[in-house]
């Protein structure tokens, strides 16, 4: 919503992209074009639906999370709102990058995403990332140059993301480009620590300072270890209980009395562990326990009240 960011931003100062700066870089003919024309690889698109919605993905402009996202419908009404996607197979990656608004950009690290679906009404909603993840030393090459060449071109900074899909597991060397996140994102419980603060990066960036010398790249700052973010869903209808006693691996935790609806985000859950696949073993396991207390702490409390008739 760039209006609103250009209104919120009047007399103060913005640490983020400027509001044109997000309407081009979410308008899908202008950013696609732009990677047609700086020759960076992205799925087919269209603005109008496509006449057989077979291998096609209808994305809302602006939107985020992915629950937005669906398969298209055949012969489906065109939509102002929507723009149409060729869907592609392979690994979703992040690339996590600082970008100075004067069109010089350091990547920092990769991390891996996944999604919760939440049957056909929601197939792609953002599920959870874990990083840091290696990838091929030509991917990580490709990437940084596509990197350079969006800030370059569009004057971003700050901290950024740019989602691809790349090869299984990030091991092949060919990607293509879904969309950049002008904003810090959900990584950024992933890869901020002790050794790396982000937020003072951001800061620094927006103000036109990148770090000296070599990037300082966030899989050197986290030696041997992994670090995994989940968003936890409602499988139910649920009110929030009082005297829940949340683990200090949770976050943006809902007040007691809360009600959330089916498939609406509960909390994040956040997991270290030795490597990718560790830790998001782990966070799944988190979030699973949180959410079946959770659940079993609201049916006692109903249980409760029927008993003594409220």
């Amino acid at each position: 919503r760039p209006a609103l960011l250009a209104a919120l931003g009047r007399g103060r100062r913005l640490l983020g992209n400027a509001p044109e700066t997000l309407a081009r870089i979410k308008n899908p003919a202008a950013f696609f074009g732009l990677l047609d024309r700086l020759g960076l690889p992205h799925p087919e698109i269209r603005l109008a639906p496509p006449t057989n919605g077979t291998g096609w993905l209808a994305k809302r402009i602006g939107g985020a999370g992915g629950g937005h996202i669906r398969a298209a419908q055949a012969r489906e009404d065109e939509r102002d709102d929507c723009y149409y996607q060729r869907r592609v197979e392979g690994s979703a990656l992040s690339v996590l990058f600082l970008a100075d608004g004067r069109g010089a950009a350091r990547p920092l690290g990769f991390s891996e995403q996944w999604t919760a679906p939440c049957g056909d009404a929601q197939p792609y909603r953002f599920g959870g990332a874990v990083g840091p993840v290696a990838v091929s030393p030509k991917l990580a090459r490709s990437l940084t140059v596509a990197v350079e060449c969006l800030a370059s071109e569009t004057g971003l900074r700050g901290l950024n993301s740019l989602d691809v899909i790349a090869g299984p597991k990030g091991e092949g060397d060919d990607f293509t480009i879904l969309e950049v996140n002008p904003r810090p994102g959900a990584t950024l419980d992933v890869f901020d620590g002790p050794r790396v603060k982000l937020f003072g990066l951001h800061v620094a960036a927006c103000e036109g300072r990148l770090p000296e010398g070599p990037a300082p790249h966030l899989a050197e700052a986290f030696p041997g270890m992994a670090v995994a973010t989940a968003v936890v869903y409602a499988e139910r209808d649920l009110t929030v209980p009082a005297g829940v006693s949340w683990p200090d691996w949770t976050a943006d935790r809902p007040a007691a009395g809360t009600a959330i609806e089916r498939g609406a985000p509960v909390c994040t859950v956040l997991a270290r562990a030795e490597t990718p696949q560790a830790a998001r073993a782990k966070v799944k396991a988190r979030a699973d326990f949180l959410l079946s207390t959770l659940q079993d702490a609201d049916q006692a409390k109903a249980e409760q009240r029927r008993h003594h008739g409220t």
